[in-house]
């Protein structure tokens, strides 16, 4: 089925297996192409500051795409953004959201409860998700299990790149 590109909801009813956001994003093809070829229906929301800048999008490319969606941004303002993404999940009946990019996981861990009335969300609970998104208690948790990491060096000020590089040396 030809992939359709939609900035307006119809009022059309298509049930999708998963609905992926972040459509300009690399990992967000990959999910497309491999929940496509298992035979699922997906589709895939880009907001429409990407558009506006004429991003390519990639995922949108993908013959796995069932629609293309556009939505609001929701830099400035996620209201418009969650309202799109509201409507969009009860038209549709999609029936597992997928973010890739941390704005949109921050969006999603916010409004969790809200939205998982409407769907599933693919996020771990708040408590493993809180230590995958701090670096540094993810690294000192690898480290105590073993799991090697990378030297690294916190640099919290433009002079203190020098002396960093310095320290691990480069490719940095």
């Amino acid at each position: 089925a030809p992939m359709e590109v939609q900035q307006s909801l119809g009022a059309r009813a298509i049930t999708y297996d998963a609905l992926i956001l972040d459509a300009k994003l690399r990992q967000s093809l990959v999910t497309t192409r491999s929940l496509g070829r298992r035979g699922m229906r997906v589709a895939a929301l880009e907001v429409s500051s990407i558009i506006e800048k004429s991003q390519h999008v990639p995922t949108f490319s993908s013959r796995w795409c069932q629609r293309a969606y556009i939505g609001p941004a929701y830099e400035q303002n996620t209201e418009p953004f969650l309202t799109y993404l509201r409507q969009l999940l009860s038209t549709t009946g999609t029936r597992v959201l997928i973010p890739s990019a941390d704005g949109t996981l921050e969006i999603l861990r916010e409004h969790r409860e809200e939205l998982r009335r409407l769907t599933h969300i693919a996020l771990a609970k708040e408590s493993a998700l809180a230590i995958a998104i701090n670096k540094e208690q993810t690294l000192r948790t690898a480290e105590r299990l073993g799991v090697g990491i990378p030297r690294g060096v916190v640099v919290k000020a433009e002079d203190e790149v020098s002396e960093a590089i310095r320290e691990i040396g480069l490719p940095a």
